[in-house]
């Protein structure tokens, strides 16, 4: 269906969440709000005296970036929890606001969430609609079995850049590496919430 194989799914879920047994202890709402709130220079300076908060500073510059990105990111929360009537307060995942199995930002989720049970609700918590999100992401940033070594690496390497906001593009295509030598000889099963059977979807 998307044209991504199993190898590069399951490298960017091992990356990401340890085949989802780490995905964030911090409340995403809480995470978002903190940052969004940081780009108020009068609040946040009483908070963080060692930044240089004159104008045209590159701190204050990084800080009203973070901020305009986290209240985007906050209010496509507010909107996802609602739809799916979520406790906001609830879901927890990275320093950066990045949640389930795939580590998705919430305007991640809402481009590329894909509700692969047909349940009506896209949960990141479900292997199904983790996968297909990975793979819809790709599928859609041009991601094709027939494309050149070299095109793949550019579109695995976006990743996390584009979709979790943090880097460890490198991490993925190491293990995209390992798992194309290695992925028929059976994964690695300690610290994995899934085992190889349940990783193996046909999503080709």
């Amino acid at each position: 269906k998307f044209g991504v194989e199993k190898e590069v799914l399951t490298a960017i879920f091992l990356v990401e969440t340890n085949l989802g047994k780490i995905t964030g202890k911090y409340p995403v709402f809480d995470v978002l709000f903190s940052m969004a709130i940081s780009g108020n220079q009068t609040l946040f300076s009483k908070f963080a005296k060692k930044f240089n908060f004159k104008p045209g500073s590159s701190d204050l510059k990084k800080l009203e970036f973070r901020s305009r990105w986290a209240y985007r990111e906050l209010l496509s929360f507010i909107k996802i929890s609602y739809k799916n009537r979520w406790n906001i307060f609830e879901i927890k995942g990275s320093i950066f606001g990045a949640f389930g199995y795939p580590q998705f930002v919430p305007r991640s989720y809402l481009t590329y969430g894909y509700d692969w049970d047909k349940d009506g609700i896209i949960d990141l918590y479900t292997l199904g609609d983790a996968l297909a999100s990975i793979a819809n992401y790709l599928k859609k940033e041009g991601y094709k079995k027939n494309l050149p070594f070299s095109e793949k690496k550019k579109i695995i390497m976006k990743y996390t850049i584009k979709v979790a906001s943090y880097k460890n593009s490198k991490s993925i295509f190491a293990s995209f590496i390992r798992f194309q030598q290695r992925f028929l000889q059976g994964l690695p099963k300690r610290n994995a919430r899934f085992s190889h059977s349940e990783l193996v979807f046909c999503f080709n």
